[in-house]
């Protein structure tokens, strides 16, 4: 069946109802958990790269990385460009000594270590792939850690 109409694909509509109210509940669920304290020059930094779109997720998985882990680690988040003030405000509020790294920092560095280096392929890489953040930008700002 082909329907021109989403008011009459009830499935797809209720799919997306559902998955909103779920969001939604989550959202809300993790505002009031408890905030997290992380070690700030620990030999393991956690590193993620995340966006508006995800961020509450990238909170709670690293709440429950660190429940569940006997590991002291520090942690980076990598701006993909798209984190608004106020999602940079609530990660913090929720885990103290995380280190948030806006892409236009990381890009100003990253760019000008690649071009002092001669890695120009590298450089041309980054600029073009988005995903390229977490093979170079990781391990420039976590040097002689181990980065997980």
């Amino acid at each position: 069946m082909n329907y021109k109409n989403t008011i009459l694909k009830p499935k797809v509509l209720f799919e997306k109802l559902s998955f909103r109210l779920v969001k939604f509940i989550f959202k809300q669920k993790l505002k009031h958990t408890k905030q997290i304290s992380l070690e700030q020059n620990a030999e393991i930094v956690l590193c993620m790269l995340c966006g508006h779109k995800s961020f509450y997720e990238a909170v709670a998985s690293i709440k429950i990385f660190q429940y569940f882990i006997n590991l002291k680690f520090s942690c980076h988040i990598h701006d993909d460009g798209t984190l608004s003030n106020n999602d940079i405000q609530f990660i913090k509020s929720h885990l103290i000594n995380v280190k948030i790294i806006r892409k236009a920092e990381a890009n100003s560095l990253v760019n000008k270590f690649l071009e002092e280096n001669k890695l120009l392929q590298c450089l041309e890489l980054r600029k073009i792939f988005i995903f390229s953040i977490r093979l170079f930008d990781f391990v420039f700002f976590a040097p002689n850690k181990k980065v997980i």
